[in-house]
C-alpha cells in the first residue's frame, strides 16, 4: 500500500484571487444548501472562498476558451480529488450552479448558452457514480516501468538511477526510456496523488529523481555541432512543471538541434530575450496547469510582437486534453509528446 494523503483542502495558493465575487457565491450557496453550510462550518469561510475562487477560475477558463473538454477534464478532476478525500460530492453541483448563476449577470448571449451547456454537463457527470480511474501502467509492456515506479516509491535515489542506467546497458535507446518508462511512471504518479494515495512530498520527490535520472544522459545526448537550428524551450508566468519540456529539449538535442532550456517559470520579457539572444527560430511553451492557459497566450503574443519570425509549438495536458486550444492561443502548433514535438517543429521550420 502507498502512503495516503492530506484531507482534501484546494491547493489554491497559486491563483488569481476574486475574492468578493467568490464571497457573494458562497453566501448563496451557505443560504441554499445544507452540505455547505456544513462544509462552512469545517473549514471555515476563508478555505471555502478560496475553493469558490478555484470553482470559478475554471469555469471561466472554459467560457473563455471556449473549451467543453477541459471543462469536462476539471470536473472529473475535482470529483476524483473529493471522493478518494471522503468529502463526498454534494456540495459541488450547487456551488457550479451559483457560479454559473452570478456569471450570467456579465455574459455575452452566446456566452450564457455555452455557460449552460456546462451547467448541463455538470448533472451528467456528476449523476454517474464514481469510479477510480485504472492505473495507466497495465499489461506486460509496463513491466519495466512498474519496476522503476516501485523504486521511485520505496527505494532509494540510487536505486532510482542505477536502475535507468542498467536499462541503457541493456541497449534500451535513450528515447524509448523516455517515452516508455519515465514518461508513464510520472504520469502514473500524479494519478496516484490525484487519488490521494501518495503525498505531494512524495510526488515531488519522485519527480526530482527522475528529472535527475534524465540528467545521466547528457553526456552522450548533448552535441557542440555548429547549426542554425536553434530551439528556445520553458515554461513561463507560475508553470513550474518542467520535466515534459526538459524532454522535448533533449530530443531536439538528438536531432541535432542547439537547444536551450530556459527552465520553468520564466518571466517573459527574460523569455523574449534569449529568443533574440540566441538566435532562436523556434520556440516550446509546455502548460500543465490549466489556469496557465492564459499566461501561455499572453507570451505568444509578446512573441509574436517581438520576434514575427519565430514559430511557436505549444504542449503539455491541457493541449491533450484539448487538442483544439493550440489554434485557441494563437501557436504554430502543438505536439502529444516530445517525439512528435521533434516531427512538429521541423515541419514548422521547413527543415
Amino acid at each position: 500500500m502507498y502512503s495516503r494523503g492530506a484531507t482534501f483542502t484546494m491547493d489554491t495558493h497559486y491563483l488569481p484571487l476574486k475574492t468578493e465575487e467568490s464571497r457573494k457565491i458562497l453566501d448563496q450557496c451557505v443560504k441554499e444548501n445544507t452540505l455547505m453550510r456544513e462544509r462552512v462550518n469545517k473549514l471555515g469561510w476563508t478555505q471555502c472562498i478560496k475553493e469558490i475562487n478555484y470553482h470559478l477560475l475554471h469555469v471561466m477558463l472554459s467560457i473563455d476558451f471556449k473549451s467543453i473538454p477541459l471543462f469536462r477534464y476539471y470536473l472529473k478532476w475535482s470529483r476524483n480529488m473529493i471522493e478518494t478525500r471522503n468529502e463526498g460530492t454534494g456540495c459541488l453541483i450547487p456551488c457550479l450552479e451559483a457560479i454559473i448563476a452570478y456569471l450570467h449577470k456579465s455574459l455575452t448571449a452566446p456566452e450564457e448558452k455555452f455557460a449552460s451547456r456546462l451547467h448541463a454537463i455538470s448533472r451528467e457527470i456528476l449523476k454517474v457514480p464514481w469510479m477510480e480511474p485504472r492505473t495507466l501502467l497495465e499489461g506486460d509492456a509496463m513491466e519495466k516501468a512498474n519496476q522503476y515506479l516501485e523504486i521511485l516509491l520505496h527505494g532509494t535515489r540510487s536505486n532510482a538511477l542505477n536502475f535507468i542506467m542498467s536499462l541503457l546497458n541493456e541497449k534500451m535507446q535513450i528515447k524509448k526510456i523516455m517515452l516508455d518508462i519515465i514518461q508513464p511512471v510520472q504520469m502514473e504518479i500524479g494519478r496516484l496523488w490525484e487519488l490521494n494515495q501518495i503525498t505531494t512530498a512524495q510526488e515531488h520527490y519522485a519527480t526530482a529523481v527522475s528529472m535527475a535520472a534524465i540528467s545521466q544522459f547528457y553526456p552522450i545526448i548533448l552535441n557542440d555541432a555548429e547549426t542554425d537550428k536553434v530551439l528556445i524551450a520553458g515554461t513561463v508566468g507560475n508553470e513550474i512543471h518542467e520535466i515534459g519540456i526538459r524532454m522535448v529539449a533533449d530530443f531536439f538535442e538528438m536531432d541535432g538541434w542547439n537547444t536551450y532550456y530556459l527552465g520553468s517559470a520564466v518571466p517573459i520579457d527574460a523569455f523574449i530575450k534569449e529568443i533574440k539572444v540566441r538566435h532562436g527560430i523556434l520556440v516550446a511553451i509546455s502548460v500543465t496547469i490549466p489556469l496557465h492557459l492564459y499566461e501561455v497566450k499572453t507570451i505568444i503574443s509578446s512573441i509574436r510582437k517581438a520576434c514575427p519570425s519565430v514559430k511557436i509549438l505549444v504542449g503539455g495536458f491541457p493541449l491533450k486534453v484539448d487538442k483544439e486550444l493550440w489554434k485557441k492561443l494563437d501557436a504554430d502548433g502543438f505536439a502529444l509528446d516530445a517525439a512528435a514535438s521533434v516531427k512538429a517543429g521541423n515541419q514548422l521550420v521547413g527543415r
